[in-house]
């Protein structure tokens, strides 16, 4: 078995490199959305609002720097 960012290589759940990053970069966009649900959520305040954005940011940021996605992708995402 290979481990690829914290996954293994194992043929039973991936099968190569790119089997993880489809699957990260799944998860990455599933969290942005969760994310852009807590912004409309009155439950939160302001400083947890702007953790929450710091949050989206930063995942957009590893979308666009290491999946390739176009920020346009990246803002149609929600």
């Amino acid at each position: 078995m290979t481990k690829y960012k914290g996954y293994y290589i194992d043929g039973a759940i991936f099968n190569s490199k790119e089997d993880i990053d489809t699957f990260i970069k799944g998860e990455t966009i599933k969290k942005i959305k969760q994310l852009y649900e807590m912004m409309t959520n009155p439950r939160y305040n302001a400083p947890e609002l702007m953790a929450i954005s710091n949050m989206i940011t930063d995942r957009e940021i590893i979308l666009h720097n290491e999946y390739g996605m176009t920020w346009e992708e990246i803002e149609n995402i929600a």
